[in-house]
């Protein structure tokens, strides 16, 4: 039965993944895999931290002279069967602290006292069949290659992997990762870098050059946390740990794509079809449960919603954008928040998501609750809620003299255009490309109006006195509401053509923004825009 080592350097995340690693698999997971403890110590450990944890305080970093042993099998319970539950392998951590590493792997000059727990963890990581070395998504973007800790951390990384891998002495090298941590909070520079390889290349790249032929991905161990009264990131209570799905998925040897761990936890949810893949829709896809509004029936809560917007122009030849969301009544309300290709919309009141059309006053933003979950670009467009896009003569030189062109991408169809839907009028959702260009284009200044946080997005020379204002209504996941004020997540009508998952956004908070793609299920704002890029409805 093979065992796992999972290590990493001081900070890296180890205590808490360890922690979420045992509370999630508590009990069987849909396919029937948890994790047993081996012993009562790991069975009180997990406990400890778990119960610290939804506390809303983060786990105590492991002493210099302590060193926890945490042993459990993997197992897997077949949904019932009336039998003893199939061992699958032994997953065996033992949380080092980070002074075990420096004396263990030379740096500084190493503590005496220390040195029998730094040659266990030699032969920790040099016994294992399957090594995940963990590193902290935080430290390598926020303080850099320069930090002191980074260097130290790079260097320890770099000793565990060559102690671990080389065949000596008989011993065949073991299967290994690289995991970032931390991938819930940094998934905005994880998507901009094209992966977690990307960031380990842009920020530590004496590693990936060295190890980019070893399984990279990211994961997070905590999913949902909130601001102390000190103004600290805590766990929130009902948090969950599903961001560690790829690991375990890892483990048990399946494929574990370098998304960025930002779609972790749909790896072991079932799809709406039970799983069966991204097959055909049927003809009418709104028979699954899409309720489809009509422009000439615009959704309750705003009626006269495009006549109060005006329409801005930031640059030349771009779209006029909306100065307010949809469903909202004043450019810094949140509006309406919509998942990808609903035309309904929620509204928030009383702690609730209610339906713009009143039908329903309890709503969740969940993958049970919309029919284009796991649907590949083909299924959308057999089932049209998707077209290609326009035609363009393309912008650079040979194709200015050759007359080249590209086409944008596939978009949403105008019946499943939330703007469309909502204002008519030529009104729709903006494509990836022209939030790119938002970005690009445009002078972004966080600033309050109203009370209402959000970014004031200015254009340039002649447009320089134009401006439209995207509050940071937050986000739907479930029946919350999560970072109103903090963040703004805005959807464009444009599916992720690399998962059948998602689909493209454009993400912001005080210190970040660009455009990235996440799980269509989500609640997100609708800013419209109107003109210049054309599509067909059929």
């Amino acid at each position: 039965m093979k065992k796992v080592a999972i290590v990493g350097v001081e900070g890296s995340g180890k205590t808490v993944m360890l922690a979420g690693l045992g509370d999630l698999y508590t009990y069987p997971d849909e396919d029937g895999y948890f994790l047993a403890p081996k012993n009562f110590s790991t069975a009180a450990y997990v406990a400890e931290k778990i119960e610290r944890m939804r506390r809303g305080e983060w786990p105590a970093a492991t002493a210099g002279d302590e060193m926890q042993g945490l042993d459990w099998t993997l197992e897997r319970k077949e949904p019932g069967a009336r039998r003893p539950p199939e061992k699958i392998c032994e997953v065996s951590f033992l949380d080092f602290a980070g002074e075990v590493y420096r004396t263990a792997f030379g740096i500084g000059a190493g503590e005496s006292s220390l040195a029998e727990q730094a040659e266990e963890l030699k032969r920790y990581v040099q016994d294992a069949d399957d090594l995940i070395v963990l590193i902290n998504l935080r430290d390598v973007i926020v303080h850099g290659i320069r930090d002191r800790r980074v260097q130290e951390a790079m260097w320890i990384t770099n000793a565990i992997l060559d102690a671990a891998l080389p065949e000596q002495d008989g011993r065949k090298a073991p299967r290994a990762a690289i995991v970032l941590s931390q991938a819930d909070s940094y998934a905005e520079t994880i998507a901009s870098c094209d992966g977690a390889l990307g960031v380990l290349r842009k920020y530590l790249p004496h590693v990936a050059n060295r190890y980019d032929w070893l399984d990279v991905f990211a994961a997070n161990a905590v999913d949902k946390t909130i601001l102390d009264d000190d103004g600290n990131m805590v766990p929130k209570a009902d948090f969950t740990s599903k961001g560690l799905l790829p690991i375990m998925a890892w483990i048990r040897g399946e494929e574990v794509s370098d998304n960025g761990g930002q779609w972790a936890t749909g790896l072991h949810e079932k799809a709406p079809d039970g799983g069966r893949g991204a097959t055909a829709l049927p003809e009418d896809a709104s028979a699954e449960g899409a309720r489809l509004l009509r422009p000439e029936n615009p959704a309750g809560g705003m009626p006269d919603g495009a006549k109060a917007a005006k329409r801005v122009q930031l640059w030349k030849g771009g779209p006029y954008w909306a100065d307010r969301n949809i469903g909202a009544e004043k450019p810094w309300d949140s509006g309406f928040y919509f998942w990808w290709g609903d035309t309904v919309g929620y509204k928030r009141e009383n702690n609730a998501f209610v339906a713009s059309d009143g039908l329903v006053s309890c709503y969740s933003f969940s993958i049970e609750n919309i029919p284009i979950f796991n649907r590949d670009i083909a299924a959308l467009h057999g089932a049209r809620w998707i077209v290609l896009g326009e035609e363009k003569e393309k912008k650079n030189l040979l194709g200015k003299l050759f007359g080249l062109k590209e086409r944008e991408d596939s978009i949403l169809t105008s019946t499943h255009d939330a703007a469309q839907m909502h204002w008519g009028g030529g009104w729709r959702m903006p494509t990836r490309l022209e939030m790119k260009e938002l970005y690009s284009r445009c002078d972004w200044t966080w600033s309050t109006m109203h009370g209402v946080n959000g970014y004031i997005v200015r254009g340039r020379g002649g447009y320089a006195s134009n401006s439209i204002f995207l509050p940071a209504a937050g986000y739907g996941d479930g029946t919350s509401l999560y970072y109103s004020g903090s963040y703004g997540y805005y959807w464009s009508s444009v599916p992720y053509s690399g998962s059948s998952r998602c689909s493209w956004y454009y993400f912001f908070s005080a210190s970040n923004l660009g455009t990235y793609y996440n799980y269509r299920y989500y609640g997100f704002s609708v800013r419209p825009v109107q003109g210049f890029t054309k599509y067909r409805t059929k």
